[in-house]
C-alpha cells in the first residue's frame, strides 16, 4: 500500500500547418494503493485507491475459476484387473486355446487332402444312408427302386473302401482287390452274389417281396462285416 504517482505521457508530432514539432503531454496520474480490506473506489481528485480481496474472487462463467496455486494429489488408480493374477491367467487359456484351433485346424486339412483317406472314412455313413433309403423303398414294394438303391449303397461302399471310380469298377476287379487284402472268401461270394441279384432284378420281373426282404437283410449283414 502506499501512493504512487504515474508520469505524464508525452507525444510529439510534426505539424505541418506551423512547419514544426509540436508536443502534447498528459497529467500525472496519482494512485493511492490501499490495505487487503480496503474498499475505496477511484476518485480523480483523490487519486485511485486499489483493494485486492481474494474472497471477492467469484465465478463469473463457467471456464473461469479461481487459480490455485499449491499442487494437486495425485493417486494410483484401480489396478485390481489389469496388471492382476486373473488378468494373466486369461492372457494364457487365449493363447492356449489359440494353438488348439491352430493345431486342429491343421490337422483337419490334413486328413482332407487325403481324398482316398476321406472317402474310407464316409463310406460306412454313405452306405447306411441309402440303405435306409432302400429300405423305405422296401416297405413301398418298388421293387426296381429298390434294387437300384441296393446295388448303389454296395457298389459305392466297395468303391469308397477300394478308392475305385465307378466308371472303372467291375466284377473281376473287386473280387481281385478284395482277395489281396485277405477278406474271407465267403464274404467275397456274397458281395458279388448280392450285386448279381441288383442287376437281375433290372430285367426281371417282380418274383416277390420275400426274396427283397431277404437280400435287404444280407446286404446289411454285409457291410456290417466287411471291414475294409
Amino acid at each position: 500500500p502506499g501512493v504512487y504517482t504515474i508520469p505524464p505521457v508525452i507525444f510529439s508530432y510534426y505539424d505541418i500547418s506551423k512547419n514544426s514539432y509540436e508536443e502534447l503531454s498528459t497529467e500525472a496520474i496519482v494512485v493511492k494503493v490501499g490495505n487487503a480490506n480496503s474498499n475505496q473506489s477511484q476518485n480523480p481528485g483523490q487519486g485511485v485507491s486499489l483493494g485486492v480481496n481474494r474472497q471477492a474472487v467469484r465465478s463469473i462463467s463457467d471456464d473461469i475459476r479461481y487459480i490455485y496455486s499449491s499442487l494437486p494429489s495425485l493417486a494410483k488408480g484401480n489396478l485390481f484387473f489389469f496388471g492382476s493374477v486373473v488378468y494373466f491367467g486369461l492372457l494364457v487359456m487365449i493363447f492356449v486355446l489359440f494353438l488348439a484351433i491352430e493345431r486342429y485346424l491343421s490337422h483337419r486339412i490334413e486328413r482332407n487332402r487325403d481324398i482316398a483317406g476321406v472317402r474310407n472314412r464316409k463310406a460306412v455313413k454313405i452306405a447306411k444312408a441309402k440303405l435306409k433309403r432302400a429300405g423305405i423303398l422296401l416297405k413301398e414294394g418298388n421293387y426296381s427302386a429298390f434294387y437300384m438303391e441296393l446295388h448303389k449303397a454296395l457298389l459305392g461302399y466297395v468303391s469308397d473302401k477300394l478308392n475305385l471310380e465307378l466308371s472303372d469298377i467291375s466284377r473281376d476287379k473287386i473280387s481281385g482287390l478284395l482277395y489281396s487284402r485277405n477278406i474271407d472268401n465267403g464274404i467275397v461270394d456274397e458281395l458279388l452274389y448280392l450285386l448279381d441279384q441288383c442287376e437281375y432284378a433290372r430285367y426281371a420281373p417282380n418274383p416277390g417281396g420275400e426274396g427283397m426282404d431277404n437280400n435287404f437283410s444280407r446286404a446289411i449283414d454285409l457291410i456290417s462285416s466287411l471291414e475294409l
